[in-house]
């Protein structure tokens, strides 16, 4: 196998390695990797984790045998759950969740085996570049989820990233009121074109001021903050 690993340094070093995962493993052929903010910052030595690291934790992949006792055919093409644990109970903290590309090596490599409960098939219908975003979805269904809105609620969505740019749309379509709070011009844009009406450049702007005008002194509802880059 080939893998990328990162040392901090802005430099990725190509090493070959031995698969020797357990034989209940599935053995995958990567094709397709979305690197995030998370990766940028493995890549650039931002992050306070074990290095060197194999970075990214979005990818899909074909499934290189066929292993009927899962359902699974040569061919298939699955998501890989970005999530070294994806059975942790819901009402275990947060701060027990590992990932792939900053806990453990990620997917940055061409061939790699999986354990069953981290691969996840998707229809023939659903495309790569679809697919690959849902773990971005479900995190963000969850925080809206977890805010319990209701219609007419501003909510303060800091930092530029597309996690608070995938929230930002689902409050609109909970018929809540996003605020975009990021310094990021990228994330502000993007976020006007997804139909966020309200964003403010915390750069240029009073946050505080400009919340208050907003919401007619009401300040936000609810606030979400996005510390770790994703």
């Amino acid at each position: 196998m080939k893998l990328y690993t990162a040392n901090g340094n802005k430099v990725f070093n190509i090493l070959e390695q031995e698969n020797h995962a357990p034989e209940d493993w599935i053995k995958l052929k990567i094709s397709m990797v979305y690197p995030t903010l998370a990766d940028v910052s493995v890549y650039g030595g931002k992050l306070d984790i074990d290095y060197p690291r194999v970075p990214c934790r979005m990818a899909t992949a074909v499934v290189s045998e066929d292993r009927p006792e899962y359902g699974l055919k040569l061919g298939s093409r699955v998501l890989l759950n970005p999530y070294v644990n994806p059975n942790l109970d819901d009402e275990e903290s947060y701060t027990d969740v590992e990932v792939y590309g900053i806990h453990k090596d990620g997917f940055l490599r061409d061939f790699l085996s999986m354990p069953i409960d981290n691969i996840i098939p998707f229809p023939e219908d659903v495309k790569e570049d679809e697919a690959i975003f849902a773990d971005i979805v479900a995190v963000a269904l969850r925080i809206i989820n977890s805010l319990k809105p209701s219609k007419g609620d501003y909510i303060a969505l800091i930092g530029g990233s597309l996690l608070m740019n995938v929230t930002a749309q689902l409050a609109l379509y909970y018929q809540a009121i996003p605020i975009v709070i990021t310094a990021d011009r990228r994330y502000l844009e993007l976020a006007e074109d997804c139909g966020v009406y309200y964003t403010i450049d915390e750069s240029r702007e009073d946050v505080a001021k400009k919340v208050f005008s907003i919401t007619g002194g009401r300040m936000a509802d609810h606030t979400v903050q996005h510390a770790l880059p994703m």
